[in-house]
């Protein structure tokens, strides 16, 4: 049983990611880029407007926010 184990997570398991990534619909990074960015910037807005005054020690959300940083 252990031997079977192995052999899943050390070759059956790796293969199978390489697989199910090849089997994307685009490999065209702008592409994936394009359609994540949007989601990824409602998560944080949606984030910060929810936790952006919540203290974390001293400090707020609002202040270590990456998009603080940048002005957006």
């Amino acid at each position: 049983m252990i031997n079977l184990l192995s052999f899943v997570t050390q070759k059956v398991l790796p293969a199978l990611a390489v697989v199910l990534r090849n089997l994307s619909d685009t490999t065209d990074l702008k592409a994936v880029l394009a359609k994540k960015i949007p989601e990824e910037q409602e998560r944080v807005k949606n984030f910060r407007k929810t936790y952006g005054s919540t203290k974390v020690g001293e400090v707020t959300v609002d202040m270590v926010s990456v998009v603080s940083f940048c002005g957006c």
